[in-house]
Parts: structure tokens; C-alpha cells; sequence
């Protein structure tokens, strides 16, 4: 299921670093599509997929602290416009995370990751450097 979680951030820079924090140790099942700063970095919007609305509150409210207050809501897919594919199968979110097994160059496991490649972006690690604006 699609989750998205409207953060109200009090303080950006703790946010900022708990944020990547938890990007870092994202567990089995969990997984962020967008997040969405709003310029002044006192807003930001998430669309997450997991198994539940509890499972992506109880990962969040763990590790950002007092940063920023929360509100969490399931997303009507059949209504929604412009959803990512989804990744999981329910046995995905589930299953415990081991050792993988050998799958086909088209079919990638849940929570690969694929770097891409953007000319003058900020290097990685970065969270507070601003995008490269278009001419």
C-alpha cells in the first residue's frame, strides 16, 4: 500500500539530518517513492510503500525526534493520479530480509538501489545543498 506522510518540520536542520539517518536503515518492506521539501524547509511531503500506515509511523516516529510533527494517511489508489508502480508483493513486505537470490536482469529484488547519474548535483550525502536551477 501507498502511504504519504505530511511532515510539519520545526527544525529543519535536525530534520534534515534524522531524515537521512533513517533513509540509511530503511528496513525490509519499507520503502520511500518522493519526498517533497517545500521551499523554507518547514514543510515536506513523503509518499512511502509498506505493509501499513502503522508500519512507515512506527519507522518515522522512532528516529525524527522532535523535528518535525507528523501526520500519516493511507492513499486511495484507485483515485490517486500519478502513482509509482508499486514494488512489493504482500510476501515482499513480510518476508525477512536475506540472502537473495539469483533473479532475472529485468527483475530487480525489493530495495535495490539504482544510481543515476545528474549533471552539477550536489554530491552525495548532501542534503542541504540546493538543486541546480534550470536556465
Amino acid at each position: 500500500m501507498f502511504v504519504v506522510v505530511q511532515h510539519r518540520v520545526s527544525d529543519p536542520a535536525a530534520f534534515q539530518t534524522l531524515g537521512a539517518q533513517a533513509l540509511a536503515e530503511l528496513p525490509a518492506g519499507l520503502r520511500v517513492h518522493q519526498s517533497l521539501p517545500g521551499v523554507g524547509s518547514t514543510s515536506c511531503v513523503c509518499v512511502w510503500e509498506a505493509e501499513s500506515v502503522e508500519a512507515v509511523r512506527d519507522f518515522l516516529e522512532a528516529r525524527l525526534g522532535g523535528a518535525s510533527v507528523n501526520e500519516y494517511f493511507a492513499v486511495d489508489a484507485a483515485a490517486a493520479i500519478g502513482l509509482p508502480p508499486a514494488t512489493f508483493t504482500m510476501e515482499q513486505v513480510v518476508r525477512p530480509r536475506g540472502p537473495r537470490s539469483p533473479q532475472p536482469a529485468d527483475r530487480r529484488a525489493p530495495l535495490d538501489v539504482v544510481v543515476v547519474e545528474i549533471p552539477d548535483a550536489p554530491p552525495p550525502g548532501r542534503v542541504d545543498a540546493p538543486l541546480p536551477q534550470p536556465e
